[in-house]
């Protein structure tokens, strides 16, 4: 990728290249993305809508109620971990008995991997935490 292509986005996605020349998405502000990437950047979100879709309406079916926000951390959350580790999850058990305050500590013990606790899965456990909380 061209020095001049670097750092370039569109809607709050930055493109960069790694240290092994992969191209790489983040999220930033200000930057004005490449026309040539605006194909790149449609089909990305449109690949990543569909798939969260298949996994709202599954998780739709698991949920007994639950308010927008409460759905849309535990559509993240088993986007994440997988709907049939949610269908068997305290989480899911706390949610459904209305149990919220529960059901919201729940999304913090699942920051782990292979038993060694990720810093990029306990910030993503916070912040599901939090939108499931408003």
């Amino acid at each position: 990728m061209p020095e001049s292509e670097r750092g370039k986005v569109r809607d709050n996605m930055m493109v960069v290249m790694d240290n092994n020349d992969r191209i790489v998405y983040t999220a930033c502000d200000h930057f004005l993305v490449p026309t040539e990437l605006n194909k790149l950047f449609e089909d990305i979100e449109y690949l990543i809508e569909e798939e969260l879709d298949e996994f709202a309406e599954k998780v739709s079916k698991l949920v007994k109620k639950a308010t927008q926000s409460q759905f849309d951390a535990i559509v993240s959350f088993a986007y994440n971990v997988g709907v049939a580790a949610l269908a068997s999850s305290t989480l899911l058990k706390k949610h459904n008995a209305g149990d919220y305050a529960e059901a919201q500590k729940q999304f913090l013990r699942w920051d782990k991997a292979a038993g060694k606790t990720l810093p990029g899965l306990t910030k993503r456990r916070i912040h599901e935490s939090a939108l499931y909380g408003k």
